[in-house]
C-alpha cells in the first residue's frame, strides 16, 4: 500500500518539475508575450494533476479502509 503512495507522488512530482523546466527553457528562448498561453495550459495541467492526485487518494484510503472492515469481521 505505501509502495503506491510513494509511486503516484514521484509522478507527480516528476510532471510538475517538467513543467517547471518547460516553461523557464521557452521563458529564455521566445518572448514573454508569446509564452502566456504555455502559463495557461500549465495551470490547466497543474488542475487536472490535483482532480487526479485527489481522485486516486480517495480510492487507495478508500481501499485501505475497506479491508480493514473486511478482516475485522
Amino acid at each position: 500500500e505505501f509502495i503506491r503512495i510513494v509511486s503516484l507522488t514521484f509522478r507527480l512530482f516528476g510532471n510538475m518539475t517538467a513543467g517547471e523546466i518547460l516553461l523557464l527553457v521557452a521563458a529564455f528562448l521566445i518572448p514573454w508575450i508569446f509564452a502566456l498561453p504555455f502559463y495557461g495550459l500549465e495551470l490547466l495541467i497543474g488542475f487536472i494533476q490535483a482532480i487526479i492526485f485527489g481522485g486516486l487518494t480517495l480510492i487507495f484510503l478508500t481501499l485501505a479502509v475497506e479491508s480493514h472492515e473486511e478482516e475485522a469481521h
